[in-house]
């Protein structure tokens, strides 16, 4: 499972993001980029309670946002089929 995280530091580095959600399961990826990241979390009962437990945890003074991330290509095939009339 993907998880965007929020409003992060920019003093925020990988294994802020790995010490943060590990307890919640195994990490398999963690991406950072200027204020936001995505964490990837083996599937797993312990991935949706990191979603509501970690929300609003500060990391350096900051309090985070934590939700499930939006698979890309599902996201683009709804933008697709909504705006398919208008650019026929």
């Amino acid at each position: 499972m993907k998880i965007t995280v929020g409003n992060l530091s920019y003093r925020a580095v990988e294994s802020d993001l790995r010490r943060l959600f590990s307890p919640h399961g195994d990490v398999v990826s963690v991406t950072l980029s200027r204020g936001s990241g995505t964490v990837e979390l083996r599937e797993g009962p312990r991935s949706l309670a990191a979603i509501r437990g970690l929300r609003n945890h500060r990391i350096h003074g900051r309090p985070i946002t934590v939700s499930e991330s939006e698979p890309t290509g599902a996201y683009l095939m709804d933008v697709q089929e909504e705006f398919s009339d208008f650019v026929r």
